[in-house]
């Protein structure tokens, strides 16, 4: 992993904190989609079994920025990505390049946004999904 990549995983995880405030939390988990112009963060701050959705955050930006550091020419990028920070500050990212990304509310990303998503970061034909609109 390159040295800019591990900056910007830190650096979501730094904000992500920030923005939990003053809350008791035991873990936060941050669910992020990001195709072509359309992305989504959902960040929640877990205690026990009581978890709160945040509505104002600042890790975006770097969440962002992680997607297109870790895009290659010849393999493209992911297309979802979790990650979940404990208290004792841990995080651990995973990346989904797989399976069709949902926005927040369940709402299916457009074929027209995966294309043009897929012009941005292509990958090779043999490494689209078979759902991928590029593929068929």
């Amino acid at each position: 992993m390159n040295e800019n990549v591990m900056e910007l995983q830190q650096e979501v995880a730094r904000r992500a904190v920030a923005d939990a405030g003053e809350r008791e939390w035991d873990r936060i988990t941050l669910s992020y989609v990001d195709i072509d112009v359309v992305s989504t963060l959902d960040l929640q701050v877990h205690l026990g079994e009581k978890a709160e959705r945040l509505t104002r955050f600042t890790c975006d930006d770097p969440y962002h920025e992680l997607r297109a550091a870790m895009a290659t020419p010849e393999h493209g990028t992911w297309y979802s990505s979790t990650c979940e920070i404990t208290e004792d500050g841990r995080f651990r990212f995973h990346f989904e390049q797989e399976e069709r990304p949902v926005l927040g509310g369940g709402v299916p990303v457009t074929d027209e946004s995966l294309i043009a998503d897929q012009h941005r970061f292509p990958r090779p034909a043999d490494e689209l999904p078979a759902w991928h609109p590029a593929a068929r």
